[in-house]
């Protein structure tokens, strides 16, 4: 009876414990965007968006466009690569790029111009 009861109270302890890490999810963001090098936009590569232990690349579409999805809230920084277009090489380097973003929670939307 003695070790039911303690094998009870274990259980709703562990449970307790399972409740707020739940609810603590982290907020995230979506961010949209065209990323444009010159006035014209990059048609193909990859933009990374880094920050808060997460890294997440997305696809730059033919017509420049990108989406990320599920980027935690705060600050990134954004990293390009291109794909057919010469770019300057700090873009494609999270120790140079001087691209940031402070990504809110729910939908944004951040244009990039590469200069």
């Amino acid at each position: 009876m003695r070790t039911q009861f303690r094998l009870a109270l274990a259980t709703i302890a562990a449970l307790a414990l399972l409740v707020p890490a739940a609810s603590a999810q982290e907020k995230t963001g979506t961010i949209t965007g065209k990323i444009t090098y010159q006035g014209k936009p990059l048609t193909g590569g990859f933009v990374t968006f880094i920050g808060k232990g997460a890294k997440i690349p997305s696809r730059i579409n033919a017509d420049g466009t990108y989406r990320v999805r599920e980027m935690p809230i705060g600050e990134a920084k954004i990293v390009v690569e291109s794909k057919g277009v010469v770019i300057p090489k700090a873009f494609a380097s999270a120790k140079t790029t001087p691209l940031i973003v402070r990504v809110q929670e729910g939908k944004q939307q951040h244009d990039i111009e590469l200069k």
